[in-house]
């Protein structure tokens, strides 16, 4: 049995209520209050849902049974901004990082933008998570000036894999150009491949004997794709 089973046939037990330790009496208290809170948080929303057809008790309930939910998007849109509980917010931008999640992609730049770093627990960095799968190459200038804003941390490293989403040709200098600063490199070096980019193997040859196995691991991987692109070029 995997670690996923065994998790499931715990919360399985929690859910009954069957032979509770002491710590599984106050981890279940815990689950309650925190549903508890998150259906008097989303009430309105799951409300707005249920009038156009979505009858479900969570937003991340939309998707079940792989199902489109297009038609639910712009509900999503409307109260994302005016959600304050972390929980519900979280699962509001996840629910949105679908190919027909699209149209929020502008909102989701805006509340990167008006979030503080650390707000919620990783907010800004589930928001990244979804322009990874949403963003397209008009939002190039926006994404562009949020990986170069080095005051915006590691909250920055999905927003490099929506930068290479975008597909925009001056991605890839952008990129190539963070190198340097040292931060961030697995991500950065992810996006490009991503993109297939040429770069130069001078900047990437130092971070093979990173402490860091991340570093090491994409390393390895981006210089075998200009192995590639070399050999395609002969």
């Amino acid at each position: 049995m995997n670690e996923m089973d065994l998790y499931q046939k715990h919360m399985a037990r929690l859910e009954k209520g069957e032979n509770l330790s002491t710590q599984d009496k106050r981890l279940k208290a815990h689950i309650d209050r925190s549903r508890a809170k998150y259906q008097a948080a989303a009430k309105d929303l799951l409300k707005d849902l249920e009038d156009i057809g979505f009858s479900v008790t969570s937003v991340a309930a939309l998707g079940d049974g792989g199902r489109k939910y297009a038609d639910a998007i712009p509900i999503l849109m409307k109260w994302l901004p005016l959600v304050k509980y972390d929980a519900l917010r979280d699962d509001i931008v996840r629910t949105m990082s679908v190919p027909w999640g699209k149209p929020a992609a502008d909102l989701l730049i805006r509340e990167f933008k008006r979030a503080s770093p650390g707000e919620g627990v990783d907010y800004r960095w589930v928001i990244g998570n979804a322009l990874a799968t949403i963003a397209q190459k008009r939002h190039f200038p926006e994404l562009a000036n949020i990986v170069r804003d080095r005051k915006n941390g590691s909250d920055r490293q999905m927003v490099f894999l929506a930068l290479a989403k975008t597909k925009h040709p001056e991605a890839a200098p952008v990129l190539v150009a963070m190198i340097p600063h040292g931060e961030e490199i697995g991500h950065i070096f992810s996006a490009l491949r991503r993109l297939k980019a040429r770069v130069p193997r001078e900047l990437v040859e130092p971070y093979l004997n990173h402490e860091f196995p991340l570093y090491r691991k994409q390393a390895k991987k981006l210089l075998a794709l200009q192995d590639k692109l070399d050999a395609a070029e002969s």
